[in-house]
């Protein structure tokens, strides 16, 4: 009779598959089959079975009951809207990005829930103390979200067990579970990375390239992040994507990164950004109280009282946080537009500007030459703002470079010119960054080729930022460098879309790759700047990047179609290291319209044998089927 209840499939993942329940719209049932034809796989999930968790912990799911019978086991759990998997591949295929409070709203509630579960020393509502516990299986077929709310809960924590280690190779397996056959707290936070690039980029990551991960996972590793658009995402997983599980954060300490703001300061004030994070964090609280409500029956007057004296203590914090005017500024700022300063101690936060720099800011040529022999080469020990851009550590000359104060440039040029902020950008990209062309000119001659500690010039940060006439003047003597990554000046322009930029640069360093095997054209290509493409498409169409990926397969995943149209002379019947075409990455990503124009491609096969129609049907996509069934 429980199997007749089941009504239609909503998700599938590793242990099994969830379905909803006829006449129980508030339930969900998975059901994970013992006499699996993997008989290892069923003899590690069924002990498992007894032990299952069901006791309640926010962004955890619990199961309300566990049946089961020879041949397989029913868990019954709360009903939730849809599968991470699912809502990634709805925004894949509208071709619409997840909005990056999205991205963040759902990271926070998973890193939550994760440190939850690694926690050895949590205790329950009752304070009993709970296990830690490894999940093993994290993926997005397993999280499941609530409208509207966006609501996240994981499911199958204490369930997987071992099942899913020991030589199981996923997008989502960590390098010491493919490598050695372990796993630990730190395989999870490594799958958690694998589900935020997914939500930023729509793409699951393919860092073995058909690859022995033994080949790949060596000193000195770095992933390729090229995709990844967000500076402040990238950042993180930086941090995340290390082969050694030991360098990873932990889940509370990803929590505790993320407890400050994520928008950018062009977005959004300080007051806002830390007002807002004051009540993301409140919001989380209260989730995980309500949800507490819901399997504690017993107790809710209790946990009703708890919510209200909460409600009253959040009221009060965030009336003092507004009276105070408090700021809580991340010190990993959004910096997408331009090379990536990288992370340092904490600075000294007050504004201890000099008069010389209070002078060049303000353009007052006579007070800032009375100031020079005093109070010029001193640097600031702290910050300011240069309209929506953080200086650190800067000078008077980098300010008046950065205002374009062009007669204060010349006044100080001879005391401070060489000198590098906190980043190790020097007044020259200062200027660059702002389009002071003027200041350009005259700072070129003492500041040009300089790097920042990324290694970036101040010809990158001009394309980046779109000024086509500092970077016209900038060319001759920083045309062809490379950052630490491999990045040239045109790459940056690329990524942003500049044409004038990219017409600019083509000519001096078209064709550079960069440590991943980049091009200018696979970045355009892979943001649909079609016109960019158009431009770039003769010199660097047919390259490919480390993995044997082209531009076209770029264009292909995030389904722009013009940009296909654009690449296919040039690239079509082209196959990566795993053989896959272009064709083979539309069919798995179900860009229907790329499909019908690679057509020319589908009897070509994988290094597995398998033709765009095997993969389709392995899929399950029916429209692809039928048409390359034709």
């Amino acid at each position: 009779k429980l199997y007749e209840c089941e009504d239609r499939p909503l998700s599938r993942d590793a242990s099994g598959v969830f379905y909803s329940l006829k006449d129980f719209p508030d339930l969900t049932v998975k059901e994970v089959q013992l006499s699996s034809p993997n008989a290892n796989f069923a003899e590690l999930i069924e002990p498992n079975l007894k032990s299952v968790d069901r006791s309640p912990r926010p962004g955890i799911l619990r199961y309300r009951q566990v049946v089961k019978d020879r041949h397989s086991a029913l868990l019954f759990m709360k009903r939730h809207d849809v599968s991470l998997e699912r809502f990634i591949a709805g925004h894949r295929e509208a071709s619409r990005p997840v909005p990056k409070e999205q991205i963040f709203s759902i990271l926070r509630q998973l890193v939550d829930a994760l440190a939850r579960l690694h926690d050895p020393a949590k205790l329950g509502a009752d304070d009993a103390s709970l296990p830690s516990a490894v999940h093993r299986g994290l993926e997005p077929a397993g999280i499941l979200i609530s409208e509207p709310d966006k609501h996240v809960a994981i499911a199958d924590a204490g369930l997987c067990g071992g099942a899913l280690s020991g030589g199981a190779c996923s997008a989502y397996t960590a390098p010491e579970t493919l490598l050695e056959g372990r796993a630990a707290p730190a395989s999870d936070v490594w799958a958690l990375g694998v589900i935020i690039y997914e939500l930023a980029t729509l793409q699951t990551p393919d860092f073995l390239g058909g690859q022995n991960p033994g080949d790949v996972f060596v000193d000195g590793w770095r992933p390729d992040l090229s995709s990844v658009e967000d500076s402040y995402v990238r950042a993180i997983l930086r941090k995340i994507f290390v082969p050694s599980p030991e360098k990873r954060p932990t889940a509370r300490e990803l929590a505790s990164l993320l407890q400050g703001p994520t928008t950018s300061a062009d977005k959004q004030g300080p007051q806002d950004a830390a007002l807002e994070a004051a009540l993301s964090t409140a919001n989380r609280r209260l989730l995980g109280l309500k949800e507490l409500l819901d399997y504690k029956f017993p107790e809710i007057d209790t946990f009703e009282d708890k919510i209200a004296e909460f409600a009253r203590d959040f009221n009060k914090e965030w009336l003092e946080m507004e009276t105070a005017n408090t700021t809580d500024m991340s010190d990993m700022t959004d910096t997408t537009d331009e090379p990536e300063e990288p992370e340092e101690e904490s600075l000294v936060e007050e504004d201890d500007s000099t008069e010389l720099m209070r002078a060049a800011d303000r353009n007052d040529v006579a007070e800032a030459r009375s100031l020079v022999p005093l109070q010029g080469g001193v640097q600031m020990t702290g910050r300011t703002f240069i309209d929506e851009f953080e200086m650190r550590k800067g000078t008077a000359l980098m300010r008046a470079a950065a205002h374009g104060h062009a007669g204060i440039v010349q006044l100080l040029m001879e005391k401070e010119s060489g000198m590098k902020d906190r980043g190790g950008w020097t007044a020259l990209m200062w200027a660059a960054r702002t389009g002071r062309a003027d200041c350009v000119r005259l700072l070129l001659g003492k500041e040009s080729s300089m790097r920042c500690r990324s290694g970036g010039t101040a010809l990158m940060i001009a394309a980046a930022r779109g000024h086509a006439d500092c970077a016209k003047l900038l060319l001759a003597e920083e045309g062809g460098m490379s950052d630490d990554d491999g990045e040239t000046a045109l790459m940056f322009a690329a990524t942003h879309g500049h044409i004038e930029c990219i017409k600019l640069l083509l000519g001096q360093e078209g064709g550079m790759q960069d440590c991943n095997g980049w091009t200018a054209l696979m970045r355009v290509a892979e943001r649909g700047y079609s016109e960019c493409v158009r431009l770039l498409v003769e010199k660097e169409g047919g390259m490919e990047d480390n993995n044997k990926e082209t531009a076209l397969m770029r264009a292909t995943m995030r389904g722009h179609t013009e940009c296909v149209k654009l690449l296919l002379e040039k690239e079509v019947g082209m196959q990566n290291k795993s053989g896959a075409t272009a064709l083979v990455l539309a069919v798995k990503t179900g860009r229907i319209k790329c499909v019908k124009l690679l057509m020319e491609e589908k009897n070509l096969k994988t290094n597995k044998g398998r033709a765009a129609l095997d993969i389709a049907k392995i899929w399950g996509y029916r429209a692809i089927i039928s048409l390359l069934a034709e």
